[in-house]
């Protein structure tokens, strides 16, 4: 086969995964190939029958001309297998509620639509898939009234540039933050959290849902900070879920008793944790952490965990029960 069939073979395959492509990018696509053969590979193409078409139409030297193939070329050749059709659709299960009304909800339900013709090894609806492949819903978050917002907070992140937010908290009386960098949008317990970098260049999550409005400022990009400067898994790694304690990480030693011992095993509370076996059965969960909601988390197991250390933490679940104790008693 000859060097520019070899050339032409591989635009096509790249056409069939994007489908379309700039004079400039094929030519990059192909190690920086002279873009005239680039044109003249194109040309040849539409020749032998593969439906392209090309804007501007007539014949240009513009680098940034756009072939783009037909549709249905797009699908030749391609299947979704079960595997694939299961991880888009629960995937789709999981995000709706979520992302549903963003434009994202919108690709999820387009790639759906388009995925349809092409899906094999298993001739099954989707309704009759979930009734076979479930998704039990939790609390949620509810952001259907946001779906602009959550399109403008993924542009600003995904191409660096700055927003003006007003942010209401619970307790607090309605704030502006000015021009913030937003870095991460974070799904977390079934809600959407958006780390960004403050005025004072300490970053930390604000929930989507206390967003009363937002501002993009697209003329104002930033440069995102290296992985070394920002990456969530690093920043959250001794951190019990999202929201910081404004401590210092600390052991933490959790015992359940043998009878809850299997439930424990079942769970993994953070990545570094050690398990260690007692001669009476009972079994410590040993990590270290810091975080706001540790002492609700372990509050939710009631008397199948105890907290070994540090004091504080045991101080503040006590406390915590026992605010709850007062709370049904007195009606």
């Amino acid at each position: 086969m000859s060097d520019a069939w070899v050339r032409r073979l591989k635009l096509l395959a790249y056409l069939m995964r994007r489908g379309f492509a700039q004079t400039a990018d094929a030519s990059n696509y192909l190690g920086g190939a002279d873009r005239r053969k680039v044109r003249d590979d194109f040309a040849a193409l539409a020749e032998h029958g593969v439906p392209l078409s090309a804007v501007p139409e007539e014949d240009t030297r513009d680098p940034e001309r756009t072939w783009t193939l037909e549709q249905s070329w797009r699908m030749t050749g391609l299947e979704v297998k079960l595997d694939e059709r299961l991880a888009l659709l629960l995937g789709k299960e999981v995000l709706e509620p979520l992302l549903g009304a963003s434009d994202i909800g919108s690709a999820m339900a387009k790639m759906e639509h388009e995925l349809a013709s092409v899906a094999g090894g298993v001739e099954t609806s989707d309704s009759e898939l979930l009734r076979r492949f479930h998704l039990i819903q939790e609390p949620s978050k509810d952001y259907a009234d946001r779906g602009k917002l959550v399109t403008e907070l993924v542009q600003s992140i995904a191409f660096s540039y700055r927003v003006t937010l007003d942010y209401q908290s619970p307790a607090k009386p309605l704030r502006k933050h000015a021009r913030v960098r937003p870095l991460t949008l974070a799904i977390y317990r079934r809600g959407l959290y958006v780390f960004v970098i403050f005025d004072n260049d300490k970053i930390g999550p604000l929930s989507v849902d206390r967003i009363v409005n937002l501002v993009e400022h697209a003329d104002e990009p930033f440069e995102y900070p290296i992985p070394s400067k920002w990456n969530p898994a690093v920043h959250l790694r001794k951190r019990f879920g999202l929201h910081s304690g404004k401590g210092k990480p600390e052991q933490v030693r959790l015992r359940f008793p043998a009878q809850s011992k299997a439930f424990a095993l079942e769970r993994t509370w953070m990545q570094d944790q050690k398990i260690e076996e007692r001669e009476d059965g009972a079994v410590d969960i040993v990590f270290e952490a810091e975080g706001a909601e540790l002492p609700h988390r372990v509050l939710e197991w009631g008397g199948y965990c105890e907290v070994i250390e540090p004091a504080t933490l045991r101080a503040k679940v006590l406390e915590l029960a026992q605010a709850v104790s007062e709370r049904h008693q007195a009606h």
